[in-house]
């Protein structure tokens, strides 16, 4: 680390922030960096040497692939897949198009579906688009902005070095779910200042004209684009259905408050959460 240090002195920024080299703070001698050598008067040179040895470390490859797989794949992504991206990374001297490719051409991502939790900043978006949602200027982003904060994950808002967390356990926690499921309810409430959902125009057909079970076919098909299992389709139509005649439709009084929770279940459920 001393070494490195050597390399880097004479870095620093000027005034403004800007990077700029100072020659005559830095340290002039030769240097070794995993064993390296570093000649004795390389200037600015030096830390730009420091780079280049990192960036070709087969570490280096092994934990960028790491954190792309567990990106992409899943919290413990296979080691196959981490060796074969880093292996990618190392042969093109480091291009991330094509150790992203390795990954994305996978069998391990093609099977990847439902194995990565949504973080907040993708979670929102995710709600405001399949919601239809339109958003002022600047009220409505602020409102997003303010959610984003309450969820955790504002933008550049984290003070460590490493990011943010890529783990469920960092999201999916008591804390977590109860914001997610308050900031939906909020959505198709349309309590969030700047921010409207038109619940009706989410389902096709005229209000007092459709069923529970269409109501819920709808909603599912507009929100998941994909199918419930069974039970949990159940236990959904039976709460759509809650104070409707068997085979009847809402009643237009009801149908959009019954529209709107339909709406907040699916968007609360683990199908929405997990990508």
């Amino acid at each position: 680390m001393q070494e490195i240090a050597r390399c880097f002195t004479g870095w620093t920024l000027d005034a403004g922030g800007a990077f700029q080299f100072l020659a005559r703070n830095h340290d002039t001698g030769a240097k070794t960096v995993l064993g390296h050598a570093i000649p004795a008067g390389g200037g600015m040179g030096d830390g730009e040497q420091v780079l280049s040895i990192l960036a070709a470390h087969p570490s280096t490859a092994t934990f960028l692939a790491t954190k792309l797989c567990r990106r992409f794949l899943s919290d413990t992504p296979p080691a196959a897949a981490v060796a074969a991206a880093a292996a990618t990374f190392t042969a093109t001297g480091g291009d991330l198009r094509e150790t992203l490719r390795t990954i994305l051409t996978s069998a391990d991502f093609a099977a990847s579906a439902d194995a990565k939790t949504k973080r907040p900043f993708e979670f929102l978006p995710a709600a405001v688009r399949a919601l239809g949602a339109t958003v002022s200027v600047p009220q409505g982003t602020k409102s997003l902005y303010g959610s984003l904060h309450l969820l955790a994950q504002s933008p550049f808002d984290w003070q460590a070095p490493n990011g943010y967390p890529d783990a469920t356990g960092a999201w999916i926690n008591t804390s977590g779910l109860l914001n997610r499921w308050n900031l939906v309810v909020a959505l198709v409430g349309n309590t969030l200042p700047g921010v409207h959902v038109d619940v009706n125009s989410l389902v096709s057909g005229t209000p007092g004209s459709i069923t529970p079970a269409q109501l819920v076919n709808r909603l599912t098909d507009r929100l998941l684009h994909r199918q419930l299992i069974a039970a949990d389709r159940s236990q959904l139509l039976a709460y759509a259905a809650a104070g409707v005649p068997t085979g009847k439709p809402i009643p237009a009084s009801l149908f959009p408050g019954r529209a709107a929770d339909v709406a907040a279940l699916l968007l609360d459920s683990p199908y929405f959460q997990w990508r």
